[in-house]
């Protein structure tokens, strides 16, 4: 079994960073920005994995080869594994985010619509290697799906789709609230009640950390191997360091030196 983990994840939005709150965007600041204010030289300490998302808007080629040169300047920075995905339309530019320095890719939509390239970046890079997001609302007490940036709806309910991914074989699930994305508020645990028992897939869980109780909440439950936060404000400072420190109370975490 995975050690539990503390994961920062980056919204990148066609040249800047931003804030999603319930799938809606602000504007936060650039790459300078980033490194002005967060030290990658000391937060590695701290977290135990970074995503970086492209959500741009904008799918041109020229909007995915900036973001790609993006994660390759985070990775020179960064002593930990780094995760990209987004806009991702063939297995070329799959290749190019591994070769941006990635371990992992994420994919959303393409599970959905194009599942053709997903089988070949299974087959060139092993199931490890990919995270399949699965963006939710809860509507009427009914879990439903939506891909394109949370635009449309998918048909199948969350208990079918996600015993669907299972079976293909992925390395990780992200499962991620649009309700409670961005708002600080706490995860939506109710969400587990449809996974279903003895899962094995290791789910990563987002949408609505604020603090440290956020994250131990969701990780002392057996079925979530990791916590994800995009909350760039709530954690910018010594947040992250200082809700480490709070769940390492509670949950075993791997001990960086």
């Amino acid at each position: 079994m995975l050690k539990k983990r503390l994961i920062f994840t980056l919204l990148y939005c066609e040249g800047y960073f931003v804030l999603s709150r319930n799938f809606n965007l602000q504007k936060i600041g650039n790459y300078q920005w980033l490194i002005k204010n967060y030290n990658f030289n000391d937060i590695y300490k701290f977290i135990d994995e970074l995503i970086v998302l492209n959500i741009s808007r904008d799918k041109s080629l020229k909007i995915f080869n900036e973001y790609c040169d993006i994660l390759k300047n985070i990775s020179k920075k960064c002593f930990f594994p780094i995760s990209g995905g987004g806009c991702v339309e063939s297995f070329d530019m799959a290749k190019k985010i591994f070769n941006s320095g990635c371990e992992k890719i994420v994919l959303n939509t393409n599970f959905i619509e194009n599942l053709n390239l997903v089988k070949k970046v299974k087959s060139n890079y092993g199931k490890q290697s990919i995270i399949c997001s699965i963006d939710y609302k809860n509507e009427k007490k009914k879990y439903n799906i939506f891909h394109f940036n949370g635009e449309k709806k998918y048909h199948e309910s969350f208990e079918e789709y996600i015993k669907k991914i299972s079976k293909f074989g992925v390395g990780e699930i992200m499962v991620n609230s649009i309700d409670r994305d961005g708002t600080g508020n706490g995860f939506d645990l109710n969400i587990l009640n449809f996974v279903p028992k003895n899962f094995q897939t290791p789910i990563i869980f987002s949408g609505g950390a604020g603090h440290g109780s956020h994250f131990i909440d969701a990780l002392e439950d057996s079925r979530v191997n990791a916590v994800s936060t995009a909350n760039l404000l709530n954690f910018i400072g010594n947040g992250l360091e200082i809700s480490r420190k709070k769940v390492e109370k509670k949950i075993k975490l791997p001990i960086w030196l």
